[in-house]
């Protein structure tokens, strides 16, 4: 119900007025069926209108005073007409009876006015209690408002009372003036005792009403540091309207009065930078003609450096434009400028000026409005090194000669030069045989030495034209363009080169003698490109190298066949170490002098689809030159060891031989592995004998030593195998830890027919036995090359005379079979 219907005491104000009338007769009814049903119990005298007292309250207090009063008039008529006699007629009363009726009359309307009365109090009391929950709300949410406005807001806002309390303080204040607890209630000053006397003073002015404000002022933190802030200040009033304290925003403005003084600092820097900076710089403005296009510009601001590099006199350049200080021609790069100021878009240029002449980088940007700034640089002594640089990394640093670089930028020009003319010509690829044992006999040095005379003699051999350039290493190549009678030229030059290389090559006392391997590739036959010639022209030498080296050859197609074969050999091998698809045969090793068999040669074969075997001299090059030779060595190792186990358990004792590649013995920590393979197998090391081929240990003779050294401390013995074909001197062989030379059987089976043979035989055995090392003959297949190894002294024996190699199971019934003969 709303308040204003309160106004005068009646609770059911709000209804109509006959429907409070109604209800009062109402009432007025049935307080008149209650005194006649209360008829026999209440007396005629004192009590005969109680029951209309009820009556007359509840519409006194209910519809309100005038119905209350009408309900009164009407009991009053009611007690006359019915509870005074005689009954049910208005007579005349007695005195008594009108004192009655009108004491009656008068206690209803007292009633009445006491129940108005109470209601208009009640009224008031409601009244001021809804007032006053409206204001306790409407504070709340002021309250609620303030908070939130002060925690949240992005600015630093304190409330204070008169008497400088905090009412209220967002976060971003606490956390400028550091203030970590919520400080409302606490002294401002209390706070910060030190605050300045000025802001004191501000504080007072507004509190006496003014609105102040500052831009910026500085405040002192607890711990000494400085807070630059800008601050609003202004009073508050309570709901009296009474001056209730201040609000004061703050902002800290610390980055900003920071990043100013950077500004200005870094103005100072930048006009001292401008003036003693090394590059030219300059302000300028475009200028157009009448149609609107650029004709000139002119300089607004230059440094010292721009008159400087442009040879013009100090203060002589501002203000002036580019025809006025070079009238002759165009304005300089005026093109570029009026793009960049026209488009926005940065530009840069290098150009080469005056006489003599420097190189100038220059690089413009947009001012906006027509004008352009432009940083000019001398970068001659740049371009210079740059020129520099260029030539050293395409020229070889040791011979002078183009590098492989440099070859393939020479070869593209004339390879283009010729394709215009329909001409053709010739790529030769030139490795130097044993060029790698001077490296490693007599150093470094003396292999550069034979390498710089080597490229001598290549430029002396070749035409101006050609092309001659250092691949790397020991190989060279020489482009020789524009051929007429283009074999048979190409032939010639081989010839020639082959020849003149293979010339003994003179350091102080030493005489070095290297020879090459040529291969030669044809354009456009053979291929379009350099690098197609190239690989053309390598596969061709290392044909020259297998057919004898110190000779050339043509490339033909079929070496790509034979590349093909040799991936599918590839495939196959890796298949094999997969799957297992390799095995080893075995040949015998006896004794010289007694025939006992006292050992056993491990030899490793692939297995074909059919299950033949492909020999090793078929698939080892494959394999090392995939790099598989080291999975195959290990394989072998394991799978020999595994049967000189299996042989011992059945009582076949001897020493069990294991090949072993250069690439696996130069491999980290071979001996290593090497022992882990025999203690993995569970026999003793001193039944395992290890060959590595001269050329291995002579690649680098110190490592060789080192590695040897490890194998022998295992117990393993070592046998140096094909003696003779490699470049051994007898210093090394002195100093590497061997058990046995092996003879090549390349000499063996010469020693009938060839003096040569038998001198290298006999001296490789003399050699063996004054050093006290076992020595081995291979290649045995005659009874008379026994017989003539038997009396040089040679120990122990190899070979088809006595058996081929065989199977793991064919051997042992070899054995067994010698044994009962």
């Amino acid at each position: 119900m709303d308040p204003k219907d309160l106004r005068h005491g009646a609770l059911l104000r709000a209804f109509p007025a006959v429907v409070r009338y109604v209800i009062a007769i109402g009432f007025w009814l049935l307080a008149v069926a209650a005194r006649f049903a209360l008829d026999d119990v209440l007396p005629e005298v004192g009590f005969p209108f109680l029951t209309f007292f009820p009556a007359v309250l509840l519409t006194a207090f209910l519809c309100g005073l005038i119905p209350g009063l009408f309900v009164s008039a009407l009991s009053a008529a009611a007690a006359w007409y019915f509870f005074i006699p005689p009954y049910f007629e208005f007579n005349t009363l007695t005195f008594a009876d009108r004192i009655a009726v009108a004491v009656f009359l008068a206690i209803l309307v007292a009633d009445c006015l006491v129940v108005h009365f109470m209601n208009v109090a009640m009224h008031a009391v409601r009244k001021a209690d809804l007032e006053l929950q409206e204001r306790n709300k409407a504070l709340q949410q002021s309250e609620s408002r303030l908070q939130t406005l002060t925690e949240h807001s992005p600015a630093a806002i304190a409330v204070f009372d008169r008497e400088m309390r905090y009412v209220a303080a967002s976060r971003r204040w606490r956390m400028v003036f550091e203030i970590g607890d919520d400080p409302v209630g606490k002294s401002h000053y209390e706070l910060f005792p030190d605050l300045p006397e000025s802001w004191k003073e501000a504080h007072r002015r507004g509190l006496a009403g003014e609105v102040l404000r500052a831009e910026s002022d500085r405040f002192l933190q607890k711990d000494g540091s400085s807070t630059w802030v800008r601050w609003e200040l202004w009073p508050w009033h309570d709901d009296t309207g009474s001056l209730a304290g201040i609000v004061i925003a703050s902002e800290d403005i610390t980055m900003r009065v920071k990043a100013e003084e950077a500004v200005r600092d870094s103005e100072q820097k930048y006009r001292t930078l401008f003036t003693n900076v090394n590059e030219g710089f300059a302000i300028c403005q475009i200028l157009l003609d009448a149609e609107d296009k650029p004709r000139d510009y002119a300089y607004l601001l230059v440094n010292p450096a721009f008159e400087r590099i442009g040879g013009h006199e100090h203060g002589s350049v501002n203000g002036r434009t580019a025809r006025e200080l070079e009238p002759e021609g165009e304005p300089r790069w005026l093109d570029m400028f009026a793009r960049v100021a026209q488009e926005g878009r940065p530009e840069a240029h290098e150009d080469c000026i005056g006489d003599p002449e420097r190189w100038y980088y220059a690089r413009a940007f947009s001012l906006g409005d027509g004008k352009f700034a432009y940083l000019v640089a001398d970068i001659t002594e740049q371009k210079l090194a740059q020129e520099r640089v260029r030539q050293a990394a395409l020229q070889d640093p040791l011979t002078g000669l183009p590098n492989r670089a440099l070859i393939f930028e020479y070869g593209r020009h004339l390879l283009a030069a010729s394709r215009r003319r329909h001409g053709q010509g010739a790529l030769l690829f030139i490795d130097l045989d044993r060029f790698k044992p001077i490296n490693d006999l007599y150093g470094h040095d003396a292999g550069d030495f034979v390498l710089r005379e080597v490229s001598k003699r290549i430029l002396a051999g070749t035409r101006d034209e050609d092309v001659v350039g250092r691949l790397g290493g020991d190989e060279f190549v020489v482009i020789l363009p524009h051929l007429d009678a283009l074999r048979r030229h190409a032939a010639t030059v081989a010839q020639h080169l082959i020849e003149t290389i293979s010339r003994p090559v003179k350091m102080n006392d030493l005489e070095l003698s290297v020879s090459p391997s040529i291969g030669i590739s044809f354009y456009p036959e053979h291929a379009s490109d350099v690098s197609g010639l190239i690989h053309a022209a390598d596969m061709a030498m290392y044909e020259a190298k297998r057919s004898g080296r110190a000779s050339y050859q043509f490339y033909t197609r079929e070496f790509d066949e034979r590349m093909e074969e040799a991936l599918r050999l590839e495939a196959r091998i890796k298949a094999a170490l997969r799957q297992g698809g390799l095995t080893l045969h075995y040949q015998p090793v006896v004794d010289v002098k007694t025939g006992r068999l006292i050992g056993a040669e491990a030899l490793v074969r692939l297995l074909d689809a059919d299950g033949s075997a492909v020999l090793p001299d078929k698939f080892i090059p494959v394999a090392e030159a995939a790099g598989l030779i080291g999975d195959i060595g290990e394989w072998v190792a394991t799978e020999a060891c595994r049967q000189h186990k299996s042989w011992s358990a059945q009582g076949l004792e001897l020493t069990m031989a294991i090949n072993v590649s250069p690439v696996q013995f130069r491999q980290q920590r071979f001996a290593d592995k090497l022992c882990g393979i025999i203690d993995a197998a569970g026999i003793d090391p001193e039944n395992i004998e290890i060959e590595v081929t001269e050329s291995a240990v002579m690649e680098n003779i110190d490592e060789a030593i080192r590695i040897l050294n490890d194998i022998k401390s295992l117990g393993v013995k070592v046998a140096l195998d094909d003696f003779g074909t490699g470049y051994s001197s007898l210093a090394s062989l002195t100093s590497l830890p061997l058990d046995k030379l092996k003879v090549d059987q390349s000499f063996v089976r010469r020693i009938e027919g060839d003096a040569a043979s038998r001198a290298v035989t006999e001296a490789i055995i003399a050699l063996g036995r004054s050093l006290k090392l076992d020595v081995h003959g291979e290649g045995i297949e005659s009874e008379s090359v026994l017989h003539y190894l038997r009396e040089q002294g040679c120990n122990q024996a190899q070979g088809y005379w006595f058996s081929k190699p065989l199977p793991a199971s064919e051997f042992a019934l070899w054995c067994r079979s010698k044994a009962a003969a």
